[in-house]
């Protein structure tokens, strides 16, 4: 039936390969189209919210391992600072999970070779160096004020990379059950 749509859309205007092209072109664009519903319902249904799961717990961890309770009104200084570093330690290492979860839309990581697309292991290496220097070098810290997280809040952000990726497997393989019913 969306193929005779699409035939009767573009009879009127095109003829011969002009329809053919059409046809193949607006079909190819719907399906990119719906395919991109899975993919954003991977990015931001499961993997956006466990990284703002772990990242929330990487910051209240760090905050209750440097004598916050709740209730009480988030310390200043170097204790809210080495808070913050917690968080974007984990939303930096959960994305650079993310990048090699999402190199196959079917597929889970450990199915591909992990060191197999060396622009990515580059990229992944320079973001983390970076991500690092803005943690542990004084003036860059200062400047976005970030400390160094306690060992609680590093443990919770490296955390995050398995969550993701797990995560990530179980929708690809609920998704690949649904295909096979």
């Amino acid at each position: 039936f969306f193929f005779v749509v699409l035939v009767l859309l573009g009879f009127s205007a095109f003829s011969g390969w002009l329809l053919v092209s059409w046809v193949a072109i607006a079909a190819a664009s719907v399906l990119l189209h719906e395919g991109g519903h899975a993919v954003a319902f991977r990015a931001f249904g499961v993997l956006g919210p466990v990284e703002a799961a772990t990242a929330i717990g990487a910051f209240l961890v760090s905050l209750m391992a440097m004598g916050w309770l709740p209730g009480d009104d988030f310390p200043p200084g170097s204790v809210l600072a080495a808070a913050s570093g917690a968080t974007f330690a984990t939303v930096v290492l959960a994305q650079t999970a993310n990048a090699f979860a999402c190199r196959s839309a079917s597929r889970p990581m450990w199915q591909h070779h992990l060191l197999g697309n060396r622009l990515l292991v580059g990229a992944a290496a320079i973001e983390l160096v970076f991500a690092m220097a803005m943690l542990l070098i004084g003036p860059i810290a200062d400047f976005l004020e970030h400390r160094n997280p306690p060992a609680v809040g590093w443990a919770v952000a490296l955390a995050s990379m398995p969550l993701v990726v797990v995560a990530d497997a179980l929708v690809k393989r609920r998704d690949h059950d649904r295909r096979r019913r």
